[in-house]
């Protein structure tokens, strides 16, 4: 193979996915499997070259339609919006660029990378530049698992959202595991994300359970999850501390009572545990941190976690 895929696995006579297709057949609970669907969502997976070309050479059959971000080395050059069926990307390098050769920052600068983001599931992937070789990154990796707030899928812009923009400051390759609206913590789920084994992980938790589950439930997941994971090194953001807080005004049940049970729990369980636990009120302190749909964060919102957060964990890992 000619590239690296970062995020992603080539499964034969189907489409990539974000998860090992024997762990995506037990996502879900109680009859809630929209897991098994995002799980093909291609947020945050990345198609890696190094090439001398001097232009991006390549096709993407997908099914659906969302964007792409191109970036040579650490450069951003241009987002395309991709259509159903096969998409053609032939875009040439700036002369400025090409001419200057701008010296090597985290990633080489001969290094094509496309960034793919939501609202699609990719079929095929080929790379047309013959000089194209696979690359593998010296940078540490950190897995980052939650809810749409993790995925990105509520944010106006992938690129923008806090799991990109922090991964992007922390200086880190980011295995984006965020599944919208279906952060349940299974046990295969679990099980997973211990088998990858990053220099460390980001957890965000709270907000989809809520939903779908009693505390009881809950309480015995994220104990599990925690659990296997004690030993490594692990950033917990209790993404339902804002809205105890900003929202505790409101009485409307179940949520704010499940608010309120669930923070208390993931707090009970980090301090069993010994977890680095960060409320999310320390990440998200304006109510103009969350947009119009008064739950995902603003593009302020996102914004103000992914750097709140790099001064959170910046000096630990």
């Amino acid at each position: 193979m000619n590239y690296t895929l970062l995020n992603a696995y080539k499964n034969e006579n189907d489409f990539y996915t974000r998860y090992p297709l024997t762990v995506i057949k037990h996502l879900g609970y109680n009859g809630h499997i929209g897991g098994q669907e995002k799980a093909y969502d291609m947020a945050g997976v990345e198609i890696r070259y190094l090439s001398d070309s001097t232009s991006f050479n390549l096709c993407l059959n997908i099914v659906g339609s969302g964007f792409v971000t191109l970036f040579i080395g650490d450069f951003s050059i241009k987002r395309i919006l991709l259509v159903d069926g096969i998409n053609e990307i032939t875009e040439p390098l700036h002369e400025r660029f090409l001419n200057l050769k701008p010296k090597d920052y985290n990633y080489p600068s001969n290094l094509f990378r496309i960034k793919l983001e939501t609202g699609y599931k990719l079929k095929n992937i080929e790379i047309k530049d013959i000089n194209a070789k696979p690359f593998n990154s010296p940078l540490k990796k950190a897995v980052y698992y939650g809810s749409s707030f993790t995925e990105g899928a509520g944010s106006l812009a992938l690129p923008y959202s806090y799991a990109n923009i922090s991964s992007i400051i922390l200086n880190v390759e980011m295995l984006n595991k965020g599944l919208s609206g279906n952060c349940l913590c299974e046990k295969e789920t679990v099980d997973y994300l211990n088998s990858l084994n990053p220099d460390f992980y980001i957890l965000e938790i709270g907000c989809n359970m809520r939903g779908y589950m009693d505390s009881q439930e809950f309480s015995k997941r994220v104990d599990y999850l925690l659990n296997t994971l004690k030993d490594k090194k692990v950033f917990l953001i209790s993404s339902l501390e804002f809205f105890v807080k900003e929202f505790s005004i409101f009485t409307n049940p179940p949520y704010h009572d499940k608010n309120l049970a669930f923070t208390k729990i993931v707090k009970d369980l980090a301090n069993k545990y010994n977890i680095y636990l960060i409320p999310m009120t320390k990440l998200m302190t304006h109510f103009t941190d969350v947009s119009y749909d008064m739950l995902h964060p603003s593009q302020l919102g996102h914004l103000n976690i992914a750097y709140n957060l790099y001064n959170e964990i910046r000096n630990l890992i």
